[in-house]
């Protein structure tokens, strides 16, 4: 008897370790492996070719991606060589960073399909799925997820009971202090994907001991003293790298102008209104719905068991909600795409967790229109891919006919450098994913040119950067593919499109 206590013990033990993160890495292929796929967002083209320069990354505070990007260089190798090991890497650390806030969360003590709502929810949101369309940033974005799971692992080492600068704490504390600055190194928003984690992991915790209050705030300010210390330690790196840096590399380093802080919270307003109350190209209002109405029955379910554990769940989501859109909100360039919301995704997920916890129920039933949500969520972000390998060849496409006549006119090396105006971000027949530069047709951006042009053709083309020139001679010609529309004048080869 004692025998079969021992077996099913450690058949349980075994998956509760396992079948967490085979959920999440089910909803992460789900939602995003499509990205596996060879595939080209505008920077891709310029990055399959030319390596971004170091002051670029460290003019935005992003140390550990100039390193990364240093040594991809000296071993000869470019961010889209790698893609598939970058983005293969990428999917199970994300999948691994849900597994361990369902482990940790729920303290083992939840049905399976019951935790399967916040995990889908965390691995399908579509806004982090953009990051996906850029393969060259697989390789940064792979490092940095890994960097924010080996943080959480250190951080769950640590002894809640005890000071985390105690003897018992020290090397934990800093050991997840450490691996968190290099993670915001890689990119800002892992600030507040630790945060929103281990804040939902605490209410969790304090809910399954029943803490009294005094306890309660104890807990949260140790557990939360890492991300903050990690903070303060990366704001000190951040400003000497801006003396450091040469200045304006690039804008979205800068802060916010104090001049414009007014119209940025005017922004920030419209852009909540669009985020919670309307649909967008990535995220549909059905699936906002799905979201809104699963929350619903934990939600006053909590408010009659434990009101005071529901208000430090509303004003800990409002504040995550907040600290998410942080790096957007005090950027010197206001660009509201989803990848710059892609925090909120790890908002959503730990924090429906934690609700669901707090409300005490055992029924997966609860959970169904969240499993609805995170499957609408992984449609939307499979259609964001799949539309995006759809752009590629309308865009290879027409540059192989446009390589086409230019080099029947000009042979097949021109000598003079070729400048286009006219491009649109979208095609007439219109995708439903495009949002801001999401799924963009790389003709727009004038860095991408010359990669476009080489991928469709295999052949050597100057593009000019700039469009200043070839939007001034093409006033009043005709477009292409008309054949007036590729004409030289003043040593270029102009492209009226």
């Amino acid at each position: 008897m004692q025998a079969s206590n021992t077996m099913e013990r450690i058949r349980s033990e075994y998956g509760w370790s396992i079948a967490p993160f085979g959920i999440a890495l089910a909803f992460t292929l789900l939602a995003k492996g499509l990205a596996l796929v060879p595939g080209y967002a505008f920077d891709d083209y310029a990055g399959a070719y030319i390596d971004q320069g170091l002051s670029f990354y460290l003019s935005q505070g992003r140390f550990t991606q100039a390193l990364l990007q240093w040594v991809l260089t000296h071993a000869h190798l470019s961010t889209t060589d790698i893609a598939w090991v970058s983005t293969s890497l990428c999917l199970l650390a994300l999948a691994g960073i849900a597994s361990f806030v369902a482990t940790h969360a729920t303290r083992k003590q939840m049905p399976l399909g019951y935790i399967a709502a916040p995990i889908g929810i965390l691995c399908a949101y579509p806004y982090f799925t953009e990051y996906f369309t850029f393969r060259q940033a697989a390789y940064n974005e792979a490092f940095y997820l890994i960097f924010t799971l080996a943080h959480l692992q250190a951080f769950a080492r640590l002894d809640a009971s005890r000071n985390p600068l105690d003897r018992e704490n020290r090397w934990a504390f800093f050991a997840s202090v450490a691996w968190l600055l290099l993670a915001m190194g890689g990119n800002q928003i892992t600030l507040g994907v630790s945060a929103s984690i281990i804040y939902a992991i605490v209410l969790c915790t304090e809910a399954f001991e029943q803490s009294d209050f005094p306890t309660r705030l104890r807990m949260l300010s140790r557990a939360l003293l890492s991300p903050v210390a990690a903070l303060v330690c990366y704001l000190i790196l951040y400003k000497i790298l801006k003396m450091a840096a040469p200045q304006n590399v690039d804008p979205r380093g800068n802060l916010v102008a104090l001049s414009a802080v007014p119209e940025r919270l005017t922004d920030l307003w419209h852009l909540c209104r669009k985020i919670f109350l309307q649909g967008e190209p990535t995220v549909s209002g059905l699936a906002k719905g799905f979201l809104a109405v699963g929350a619903l029955a934990p939600f006053i379910v909590a408010m009659r068991k434990s009101p005071g554990r529901l208000l430090y769940w509303a004003v800990g989501f409002v504040g995550l909600i907040l600290l998410a859109m942080l790096p957007l909100a005090v950027s010197g360039v206001w660009w509201p795409v989803p990848r710059a919301l892609s925090g909120l995704g790890f908002v959503f997920g730990p924090m429906a967790a934690a609700l669901l916890v707090i409300a005490e129920v055992r029924k997966p039933v609860i959970a169904l229109p969240w499993i609805c949500a995170s499957l609408l969520l992984a449609f939307s972000s499979a259609a964001m891919l799949q539309q995006q390998q759809r752009l590629n060849r309308w865009d290879l496409n027409r540059a192989q006919l446009i390589v086409h006549d230019i080099q029947l006119r000009y042979g097949v090396t021109p000598t003079m450098p070729v400048a286009l105006a006219g491009a649109s971000y979208t095609y007439p027949r219109a995708l439903s994913t495009s949002d801001g530069d999401l799924n963009a047709s790389a003709f727009v951006k004038p860095w991408s040119l010359e990669g476009l042009f080489s991928e469709a053709s295999g052949d050597l083309f100057e593009i000019e950067k700039t469009t200043d020139d070839a939007q001034r001679m093409c006033v009043g010609r005709p477009h292409w593919p008309d054949h007036d529309a590729i004409f030289d004048a003043d040593g270029h080869i102009f492209v009226c499109l």
